[in-house]
């Protein structure tokens, strides 16, 4: 299936965990220490849930083509590779187009000052690398399990979403740091 179908099938699925990941952080705004303005960190841990979401998303959805070729055989051992980068690219795709969109949103809702914008610069750079690493970790996971004799359709949820987390926490950390925003 062309990449941009499979864009176009996903994007509606990521645009509802972008709404419950920017409800989450609305949430997280009236928390005792992370309101807006306490510190950098603060204003930075409320848009975890929406990389840890849309990373979990994205790694699942790679892991089930992977797994489902498996158990149907429709994908021949010579053509796995083009089917793990083309999933691999729906992930970057995906982390470009939300990384983007959250970005703005976030620059906005924050109140659009200087800080403001830092803040989306490394939630949106955060988001493209966490969807793209997310992607990866997607295929890499059940072909691993799969080579060492693992079932992946009952090994490779747990491990995928552990390592996506993982990944996306410390991109968006080094995001932020990149942007001279939180800090050295």
């Amino acid at each position: 299936m062309p990449i941009a179908r499979r864009l176009a099938q996903r994007m509606p699925l990521h645009a509802l965990t972008v709404v419950g990941g920017f409800v989450s952080a609305w949430v997280l705004r009236h928390a005792p220490g992370l309101e807006p303005g306490q510190s950098a960190g603060a204003d930075l841990l409320r848009y975890v849930p929406i990389l840890v979401g849309l990373g979990a998303n994205v790694g699942v959805q790679s892991s089930t083509i992977l797994v489902r070729a498996f158990a149907t055989g429709e994908i021949e051992r010579e053509r796995m590779p083009r089917v793990v980068a083309s999933e691999i690219a729906v992930g970057a795709l995906t982390g470009t187009i939300c990384g983007l969109a959250c970005a703005l949103f976030v620059g906005l809702a924050e109140g659009g000052a200087e800080h403001a914008w830092r803040l989306a610069c490394a939630v949106g750079l955060a988001l493209q690398l966490a969807l793209t690493w997310a992607g990866c970790v997607g295929c890499a996971v059940p072909l691993s399990f799969r080579r060492f004799g693992v079932d992946p359709a009952i090994a490779a949820g747990p491990a995928l979403i552990v390592l996506s987390d993982v990944g996306a926490a410390a991109l968006l950390v080094l995001a932020a740091r990149s942007q001279s925003w939180l800090g050295s």
